[in-house]
């Protein structure tokens, strides 16, 4: 991986939140990375 690269992660989960998070994406024009990133922080 070269230095400015950032890891990827993936994760299985269940279709509601998959739903939501679309519904998230839609309504503020975000990625679904961005999504899962300021959750995390």
């Amino acid at each position: 991986m070269s230095k400015g690269q950032q890891p990827m992660v993936g994760a299985r989960v269940p279709h509601p939140w998959k739903d939501q998070m679309e519904s998230m994406c839609q309504e503020t024009g975000k990625s679904e990375s961005d999504i899962v990133r300021e959750a995390l922080a």
